[in-house]
């Protein structure tokens, strides 16, 4: 379930249109480049949230004004693979599932942020939209998913909170 969940934030993660729908839909103006605060999973029924990124994850989501977006992040607490160990294949396991990256081409409407997948980490998300429902407030820009079966069959929310890069 912990692996489905940090797989799921972080591919939320983290998302051609015409380019007026890109950029200023409504005052939603993404266009820059943000830095990851959190990652958390919220249960739909219980509305219980878990962290599931760390307390410092680390990313960033560059959204750029030709339509295009790249995104790339991973959890906190990280730990570079021991060449020596006997456990580099499980090593490397855990770093693929603490690590996001895609890019492509996204669009925006007055409530939501579409990712058009061209390319992943995670090749099941190519070809795939990504769906984000966005608020924006000032600096602050947060990205949820909409609900998603987890493997216990509950439902999950993820959400990312970015803050814009100066």
């Amino acid at each position: 379930m912990k692996q489905w969940l940090i797989r799921a934030g972080l591919s939320l993660a983290c998302f051609a249109g015409v380019f007026s729908k890109v950029a200023f839909a409504e005052n939603v103006n993404v266009i820059g480049v943000w830095n990851l605060v959190s990652v958390t999973a919220e249960e739909v029924q219980s509305h219980r949230i878990y962290p599931i990124a760390g307390t410092h994850p680390v990313g960033h989501i560059i959204y750029a004004p030709n339509g295009y977006m790249s995104v790339l992040f991973t959890s906190s607490g990280r730990s570079p693979i021991d060449r020596e160990s006997s456990h580099r294949t499980e090593e490397a396991a855990q770093l693929f599932w603490t690590l996001t990256a895609y890019a492509g081409t996204y669009t925006v409407d007055d409530k939501t942020i579409t990712h058009h997948v061209e390319v992943a980490g995670d090749p099941s998300l190519v070809g795939t939209d990504q769906i984000r429902h966005v608020r924006l407030a000032g600096d602050t820009l947060v990205l949820r998913t909409p609900p998603m079966p987890g493997p216990d069959r509950n439902e999950y929310e993820i959400e990312a909170t970015w803050i814009r890069a100066k």
